[in-house]
């Protein structure tokens, strides 16, 4: 999956060239790409979103904490694959609720969680997948090898624990979730998702 890069070019005030981007997406070898979200424009995330999947790429658009549930409604009429963001300083609790409710209203719909993998949060949603940086990080979390108690490793650096923390992570997920798998509305979004099309004869609407 390539990252557009929308949250990291709002932090430092740039921009990104849609055109640009679209272009790197039919270039390089992605099977999937998430869709340029304007932070804080919804209408213009949905309206980026449509136009990238209209020039025939494959695109995951991008749906916020405390954006309105009709976005999300309309993302899935229009994707097979929605991405989910919080964790924007809201209360844990609250972040919990509003992703079972994503998956409430959604179901069986897939869903990719951004920046949020948390052991919890894998294990409690049957996510299509995932992704943060925070991955690397509690393997060695506090300084300290988790598979080892308490070796410190502030000296020396290893990937090779994060990555085997991360497939162990993975392969509990599956087993979790390995009926929900298995079920036909499942496989069935996988079917569709796996061999869809892009066509530019939609067109979005925001109610």
């Amino acid at each position: 999956m390539l990252d557009s890069g929308a949250f990291s070019a709002y932090n430092k005030h740039m921009e990104i060239d849609i055109e640009a981007l679209i272009a790197e997406i039919r270039g390089g070898d992605w099977d999937e790409a998430v869709a340029l979200d304007s932070i804080g424009n919804p209408a213009q995330s949905l309206k980026n979103s449509m136009h990238m999947k209209e020039a025939g790429v494959n695109v995951v658009p991008v749906f916020h904490y405390g954006e309105d549930w009709d976005m999300l409604a309309e993302y899935q009429r229009h994707f097979k694959k929605v991405g989910l963001s919080c964790r924007f300083g809201e209360p844990l609790d609250l972040s919990y609720k509003w992703v079972g409710q994503c998956f409430t209203r959604g179901w069986p719909h897939l869903y990719h969680s951004f920046g949020w993998t948390s052991e919890r949060v894998i294990m409690e949603y049957p996510w299509h997948s995932v992704d943060s940086s925070t991955w690397t990080v509690a393997p060695r979390k506090f300084g300290n090898w988790s598979e080892f108690g308490k070796m410190s490793v502030r000296r020396f650096y290893d990937q090779r624990d994060e990555i085997e923390y991360a497939w162990r992570l993975e392969r509990a997920a599956d087993r979790r979730w390995s009926k929900v798998y298995a079920t036909a509305e499942w496989q069935a979004m996988i079917r569709a998702y796996d061999t869809q099309t892009p066509s530019g004869a939609e067109k979005a609407v925001v109610a």
